[in-house]
């Protein structure tokens, strides 16, 4: 393990501990929430989805209008309230989650690595 992904984890295990009462960046570059409503368990859910996946689903996130982020693969606060906010429009409990029928309401199928990791 490289001492960056060390340090990166070691912050990222203390703000677990500490209830993510400072920002901090995890191994993979994206900033775990601070401050924000957004359930630490979205964030992990959000490492297990394969990077072109998340781009197709805020590629259609964007087509619908809820989303105004960047097409990059990071799932960050603005992908998930863009989630939220799709899920609640299409009758669906807004979690953040991308979950099975959000998968399907967005009409987007995910690989299998992807849909493995995000099943709730």
């Amino acid at each position: 393990m490289t001492y960056s992904r060390l340090i990166g984890a070691s912050v990222l295990a203390v703000g677990l501990a500490f209830g993510f009462s400072a920002m901090a960046a995890d191994t993979s570059g994206m900033a775990t929430p601070t401050g924000s409503k957004i359930s630490p368990a979205i964030w992990h859910q959000m490492d297990a989805v394969q990077k072109t996946d998340l781009m197709k689903a805020q590629r259609k996130l964007k087509q619908d209008g809820v989303y105004r982020g960047p097409i990059d693969g990071k799932g960050g606060p603005k992908t998930i309230m863009a989630i939220q906010k799709f899920q609640k429009s299409n009758g669906l409990k807004p979690t953040g989650w991308l979950d099975k029928p959000t998968w399907d309401k967005l009409g987007i199928h995910p690989t299998m690595a992807t849909a493995a990791g995000t099943t709730k």
